[in-house]
């Protein structure tokens, strides 16, 4: 996570992983409440 590619700032990283962990978030709660 603290590695990013050259020319990338945290900012649209972080905006990133945000985006993509709150929809893991969400489908693994989905997931937990089918099991």
């Amino acid at each position: 996570m603290e590695k990013v590619g050259p020319g990338l700032t945290g900012e649209p990283t972080f905006s990133m992983i945000n985006s993509v962990g709150a929809w893991v978030v969400s489908h693994f709660k989905r997931v937990l409440l089918i099991m």
